[in-house]
């Protein structure tokens, strides 16, 4: 009841007194009248004070976490004889885009899709990106198109984005590299509709794109932004022939000032297709150095993981190569790379003398 009247304070025990409090649940509204799910005084007092609940005043109670009362009216929804139409009747709204799940419903509606299938189908239509929530099972693979579609076309808030990157691996199917293609490779589907094909390709992996995200990528006609996050998935998931094709991007590549294209170049071919001493020649000083995107996330990579990447016979060279760089009084995160290097070599090399003649 304080789910769909949005009523969170709940009511102790009855009183006489007028409640002129509109947050408060009065224990005679919970306890009902003539119905079927009336409830003594006694049942209502010790479901009250059990753990379910916390202590506002002497006379109010409120959810000791809004997920028990969320879980609990899905619950009687679902156990209940109402029927689909009914459910849409009770919880979907008229909004200004039509039907809606208001606010307040929203992990109620969540998990009235699991326990009844068949209102997910309502949800599709209204508000898609509460299913990105449900486990894998409970999304049916014949659903999951139609799904996908509905949040391709709409515009999804900050928090709904977020979830999409975190679940939208659960929307996977068959035919998923062929439906987001449609819409990464159309420059006329616009922008916010291929960085979430790129999202959605990015939670569920579909090698079949990697070459038209290579391709994206490499463009210099494109938004830079759809490069970048091209780029960005090409290393997360790409075939080794689509990563290869990124390595141009290492150098500078056109409007690439912030780096980004070159940070997920290099994040997709070291170490599998260039060595730790061929990395070296393709780094620089960051243009911003206060700016932590592609190009400082590869950089802390490899300053974490050259020392046990780079091999013996490698090591002189990078030894040459750390003597050329200019740290002293140089906060740039090269110098992290630069004391992995060193160390490496220090713990590798045990004559110091060799050590030196390597370096000279």
């Amino acid at each position: 009841m304080t789910i769909f009247c949005g009523k969170p304070w709940l009511e102790r025990t009855a009183s006489n007194e007028v409640n002129s409090d509109s947050s408060i649940l009065s224990a005679d509204e919970m306890r009902g009248s003539s119905s079927l799910e009336d409830i003594s005084a006694a049942e209502l007092s010790e479901t009250l004070n059990s753990g379910l609940f916390s202590y506002q005043d002497a006379r109010s109670f409120r959810w000791a976490h809004q997920s028990f009362a969320a879980f609990l009216a899905a619950e009687w929804c679902g156990k209940s004889a109402l029927s689909t139409r009914d459910l849409r009747d009770l919880i979907l709204v008229n909004g200004a885009g039509g039907l809606g799940v208001p606010q307040q419903v929203i992990w109620t509606s969540t998990w009235l899709c699991e326990m009844r299938p068949a209102f997910q189908s309502l949800v599709l239509k209204s508000s898609p990106a509460l299913l990105f929530a449900l486990d894998d099972a409970a999304i049916p693979v014949s659903l999951r198109p139609s799904l996908v579609r509905k949040v391709l076309e709409r515009r999804l808030t900050h928090e709904q984005t977020r979830l999409l990157m975190q679940m939208g691996g659960r929307l996977n199917h068959p035919g998923i590299a062929k439906q987001l293609k449609s819409t990464l490779v159309r420059k006329s589907r616009g922008l916010d509709q291929r960085h979430r094909a790129i999202d959605l390709a990015i939670a569920c992996e579909p090698t079949e794109l990697s070459a038209d995200l290579s391709s994206v990528a490499l463009d210099p006609t494109e938004d830079h932004s759809i490069r970048h996050s091209a780029a960005f998935a090409v290393s997360h998931f790409g075939t080794n022939e689509a990563r290869k094709a990124l390595i141009p991007l290492a150098l500078n590549a056109d409007g690439d000032e912030d780096q980004n294209l070159k940070g997920w170049s290099l994040a997709a071919n070291w170490p599998e297709n260039i060595s730790s001493v061929e990395v070296l020649r393709f780094l620089e000083r960051q243009r911003r150095p206060n700016y932590y995107g592609g190009y400082f996330t590869f950089l802390h990579r490899l300053s974490v993981e050259i020392g046990s990447k780079i091999k013996d016979d490698e090591v002189p060279a990078a030894i040459c190569w750390c003597a050329s760089q200019r740290t002293i009084g140089d906060i740039s995160i090269l110098n992290d790379v630069v004391a992995a290097i060193t160390l490496r070599a220090f713990v590798s090399v045990g004559d110091p003398r060799a050590f030196i003649n390597g370096v000279h």
